[in-house]
């Protein structure tokens, strides 16, 4: 397994639009593809719920990730989806708490020089749109990223940073998701195996 990317990439993954993990799945797979070994930090996911069809996983990717030797999960938060199926938008102290535990992790595996490719999936909705951790520290992660001669590639996702003019400007590719049309407006629930 090679360990380092060839000319190492910040990507950053935004937009109110689906699509952003998605497409951060799908850089892994091609990472893994290429023999990179991938560090997968979900910030503010949940922990898995019970459901017999995925073996106890609410989100149905955490399945095949956990299954795949050279992929490194980390999954933090509290589980945000109610038994009614809507979702919990209020932060708690134990939301902050896992926040501050998911940019440690993220921290730890791009200083250990041991992944080709480390996702930070959700890190800027909690930087930007919740506010578990601060800009500040996103930055900060970068620092550290830029300070260790940037030894992976880094992609982050999240809603909120289409306009952060500091972290657009430091990183090589940044993609806006934007909704054109969803089904949602129909009235369509999100689709497991589609949207989770």
């Amino acid at each position: 397994m090679n360990m380092n990317a060839r000319n190492p990439l910040l990507v950053v993954l935004t937009g109110s639009g689906k699509g952003k993990t998605t497409t951060s799945l799908g850089m892994a797979v091609r990472a893994l593809g290429a023999g990179l070994r991938v560090g997968y930090v979900c910030f503010d996911k949940g922990i898995p719920q019970i459901d017999d069809s995925t073996d106890g996983e609410f989100y149905s990717e955490r399945v095949i990730l956990r299954q795949l030797s050279d992929v490194d999960l980390f999954t933090f938060g509290r589980c945000r989806v109610t038994s009614e199926g809507s979702f919990d938008f209020a932060n708690t102290d134990e939301d902050i708490a896992q926040a501050q535990q998911a940019l440690s992790t993220s921290r730890t595996l791009i200083e250990s020089g041991q992944y080709g490719m480390v996702v930070c999936d959700e890190i800027l909705t909690c930087g930007c749109a919740s506010q578990l951790i601060t800009r500040k520290e996103v930055l900060g992660l970068v620092d550290v990223y830029t300070q260790h001669g940037r030894p992976c590639h880094l992609v982050m996702t999240g809603r909120g940073a289409e306009n952060w003019k500091q972290l657009i400007d430091r990183a090589d590719i940044v993609t806006e998701m934007r909704c054109v049309k969803h089904c949602y407006e129909n009235g369509v629930d999100a689709q497991k195996g589609l949207d989770y």
